[in-house]
């Protein structure tokens, strides 16, 4: 095969084309600092880097359903223990007033208290996260706890069946974030409705028969802490786990992706002297053209 002189050009192009193709990658690896620029440079790597990161980003979701389920939890265990404080304040109430000995300004003195404990405990009963109410369940056009009057005494409405809320935390699993408003806390509220009704409407004797209202509260109030706290347990171990399996992840997808910069440095070093040796030889091997012999 004749060899002319448009092949040997032809050639020596193409050569210095792919090695400043191979100098633009080294130099691209080193400014990104990613091994694979691109599904080309390795397909069976990229496909992992891209199933770690769909990984990645369905661990950093599931840790935030893990944070917002730990909050709400949270601020319900909150607002229980201030309910537990109120019912312990009654019961001290209720103990105080069933002494026969008092008079009828102390009873009133006594109901007057448990009247705002009893608001209190209402408005606690009532609070919310964020937009939502915490002992609502899913219905968030009313608030679920209501005081109603009937005479002189007062009651306390629950809300109606109110439903579970519902998080996702991982594949298939979900646990729920509240404790529905007629489960835990009637017992409270009604507690301090009879102490409130039987002192400032009742006598000592009244107020005494209330007493065991107060314990049976107490129950169903530890009773909602422990469930709570139980919960508050297992959302701890699963933002552990995820976290683990975060730093597992990012360490197999920093091996799969990330240059190895010192010897990206020294690839590049040598592609930069094997061009300029490119360039140096294109230089002897064809200046010479037929003018050249004709001298």
């Amino acid at each position: 095969m004749r060899i002319t002189s448009t092949m040997m050009m032809t050639t020596y192009l193409n050569d210095l084309h792919r090695r400043m193709q191979d100098m633009e990658r080294s130099e691209s690896e080193l400014t990104s600092g990613r091994a694979i620029q691109r599904p080309s440079d390795d397909p069976i790597g990229a496909t992992r880097v891209l199933s770690l990161r769909t990984q990645l980003a369905q661990n950093a979701q599931y840790l935030r359903n893990v944070d917002a389920a730990r909050s709400f939890l949270s601020a319900t265990e909150t607002n229980v223990n201030s309910i537990v404080d109120l019912v312990q304040r009654g019961h001290e109430l209720a103990v105080q007033g069933a002494n026969d000995t008092l008079s009828a300004s102390d009873l009133q003195a006594i109901g007057a208290e448990a009247d705002q404990l009893l608001q209190q405990a209402v408005q606690i009963a009532n609070g919310k996260y964020g937009s939502y109410y915490l002992f609502g369940g899913t219905d968030q056009s009313t608030a679920p706890f209501s005081l109603g009057a009937s005479g002189a005494n007062v009651s306390v409405t629950p809300p109606t069946n109110p439903t579970a809320m519902m998080r996702e935390i991982a594949v298939g699993e979900q646990i729920q974030v509240n404790i529905p408003g007629n489960t835990v806390l009637p017992a409270a509220l009604n507690a301090l409705a009879a102490l409130r009704n039987a002192a400032l409407n009742g006598t000592s004797a009244d107020v005494k028969a209330t007493i065991d209202q107060f314990q049976t509260a107490l129950d169903s109030l530890m009773s909602g802490l422990a469930d709570v706290g139980a919960r508050l347990n297992r959302l701890d171990a699963t933002q552990s786990r995820y976290g683990d399996l975060s730093v597992n992840l990012n360490g197999l997808l920093s091996q799969l992706q990330d240059a190895d910069i010192a010897n990206t440095i020294t690839t590049l070093q040598l592609q930069q002297t094997s061009y300029q040796a490119a360039l140096a030889t294109g230089a002897r091997v064809l200046v010479p053209s037929l003018l050249d012999f004709l001298h």
